[in-house]
């Protein structure tokens, strides 16, 4: 079993106008790291959210509208959000993986459309 956990990306500005509050590392999903590697299961995690903060090459701000991700939730295609979430999941690797796990953030809608786009463009 190969698992990869993953903060996913959120929405913010670089000049803080839309910032989380706390920068700090997603410390539960070190702990569930932690607990399955010593199980013995492969485990790797990665934070896209501050990898995302620290891209020139990934815009989640404009692209990310609440209208665009509830109406990406409802189905519907929305090319800006697809590009991004592409251009954010290339700053990790997801090869050769069983499971993807998630960690929730205070963006959770954002959250569920990341997840939506793995399930789509990966095999697993």
């Amino acid at each position: 079993m190969r698992i990869k956990l993953v903060f996913p990306p959120s929405r913010w500005m670089k000049k803080g106008i839309y910032c989380r509050h706390d920068r700090l590392p997603p410390l539960g999903m070190a702990i569930c790291t932690s607990y399955l590697r010593s199980k013995g299961i492969y485990t790797d995690q990665d934070d896209l959210d501050i990898k995302v903060f620290a891209s020139e090459e990934v815009s989640l701000n404009e692209a990310f509208t609440d209208q665009k991700i509830d109406s990406f939730l409802k189905g519907n295609v929305c090319e800006e959000i697809e590009n991004q979430f592409e251009k954010a999941a290339s700053l990790t690797v997801f090869n050769n993986l069983d499971a993807i796990g998630l960690s929730l953030s205070r963006d959770i809608k954002l959250a569920l459309c990341f997840a939506k786009y793995l399930k789509k463009n990966l095999d697993i």
